[in-house]
C-alpha cells in the first residue's frame, strides 16, 4: 500500500510526500540523509496528515493535487481529516464498549477456568482477578498480586489465551522480564517465543 503524507516542519511550513512506510519516512526526515532536502534544514518534522492508496499511480495523482493546494487549503484538508479521525475513533470506542459489556462475563468464565487449571502447576497465590477493556494490554499483574486480563482474550486461540495467563501468573514470582521470568514461562510453554510473536502480530503491546 502507498500513503500520501504531510508533515509540519519546525518553521510550520508543510511538506507533502508519498511512501510505503510512513513511520520509516518520518524517521528519515528527522535523522537521516535519506530525508528530503527540504526537511533537512527545517527539522524536526511531525506528521499531520496521512491517507492510504492501493497503488503508485493513484497516490501520485493525489500527491500532485495536494501539492497544488495553497497553504490554507492544505490546513483545511488536515483539519477535516482530523475531524473524520476523531469521529471514527469515537464510533470504534462505542462499538468496543458494547463488545466489552456483552462479552465480559463469558471472558471471565473462560479465563478463570484457565487460571485455576494452570495454577495447579505453578501454585502461586494471587488476589483479585479483573476482566477489563484494555486498549494496549492483554493482561497485567500488580504489586498487590492482582491480575487483570483483556476481555478480547475470548477471541484469540486457546493457546494464546493460556500463554497470557501463564505470563501474568509468572509475574507473581518475577515482576520483570528477566531470564528467570522467561524460564518460569517456559516450564508451561517451551514455545513461548512463537506464541509471543503471534500476539505481537495482533498489534498489541510488544511486552508479550
Amino acid at each position: 500500500m502507498y500513503h500520501i503524507y504531510i508533515v509540519q516542519c519546525r518553521d510550520r511550513s508543510l511538506y507533502t510526500g508519498i511512501t510505503t512506510d510512513v513511520a520509516r519516512r518520518i524517521k528519515e526526515h528527522n535523522s537521516s540523509k535519506l530525508g528530503a532536502k527540504y526537511t533537512r534544514a527545517k527539522g524536526p518534522v511531525r506528521l499531520v496528515y496521512m491517507k492510504e492508496f492501493p497503488d503508485r499511480s493513484t497516490v501520485s495523482v493525489e500527491e500532485a493535487r495536494v501539492k497544488a493546494l495553497c497553504r490554507s487549503e492544505k490546513i483545511e484538508l488536515i483539519r477535516n481529516a482530523r475531524k473524520e479521525y476523531l469521529k471514527n475513533k469515537k464510533e470504534k470506542k462505542k462499538v468496543r464498549r458494547g463488545g466489552y459489556l456483552k462479552n465480559k462475563e463469558e471472558a471471565r468464565k473462560v479465563i478463570l477456568e484457565d487460571l485455576e487449571r494452570i495454577n495447579k502447576f505453578y501454585g502461586f497465590k494471587y488476589n483479585k482477578v479483573s476482566i477489563r477493556d484494555q486498549s494496549t494490554r492483554w493482561g497485567s499483574c500488580s504489586s498487590s498480586r492482582n491480575l487483570s486480563f483483556n476481555f478480547q482474550l475470548l477471541f484469540v486461540t486457546p493457546e494464546e489465551r493460556e500463554y497470557v495467563v501463564v505470563h501474568e501468573l509468572c509475574h507473581l514470582k518475577e515482576m520483570n522480564h528477566s531470564k528467570n521470568f522467561w524460564n518460569l514461562v517456559a516450564k508451561a510453554f517451551p514455545n513461548y517465543k512463537t506464541i509471543r510473536a503471534q500476539l505481537k502480530s495482533r498489534k498489541m503491546l510488544s511486552e508479550f
